[in-house]
């Protein structure tokens, strides 16, 4: 098992491997309401269906590492390209094997099989760049 909280959400692994998550972000929510929290309503609590060895979750989106290293990610930043800062291509993993994977507000990042760190999502100070030795 495993678990991990963003902001607004919570996901965990259970035994057999599937992905549960809960919060805000799941189809009953509206993200027209007229709070704060409705931008972050960009259904990270929504997650694939599979299995999964690894999760973690951020403000309005999460990434998981499936059984066979790849990996999926579900939330805000879908579009393939960049609107308002929230969607800006942070679930748009890369492809490929992957042992680990982490997510920011407007990025995500991964090691992959290879050991080395692959970032994608909004460049913002530098962000998607890795120091060269971890390339």
């Amino acid at each position: 098992m495993s678990i991990a909280s963003g902001n607004f959400s919570t996901c965990a692994i259970a035994t057999d491997e599937t992905l549960h998550c809960w919060g805000l972000g799941t189809a009953a929510d509206d993200p027209s309401a007229a709070n704060c929290l409705s931008q972050w309503m960009d259904g990270q609590s929504v997650p694939p269906a599979g299995q999964f060895r690894a999760v973690t979750v951020s403000v309005s989106h999460a990434c998981a590492v499936r059984e066979d290293g790849t990996l999926a990610c579900w939330g805000a930043g879908t579009a393939d390209t960049c609107g308002g800062g929230v969607d800006c291509r942070q679930s748009r993993p890369p492809s490929g094997t992957f042992e680990q994977v982490g997510v920011g507000v407007y990025h995500s990042c991964a090691i992959s099989a290879a050991r080395k760190v692959v970032c994608w999502g909004f460049d913002q100070a530098g962000l998607l760049d890795p120091p060269a030795e971890l390339r």
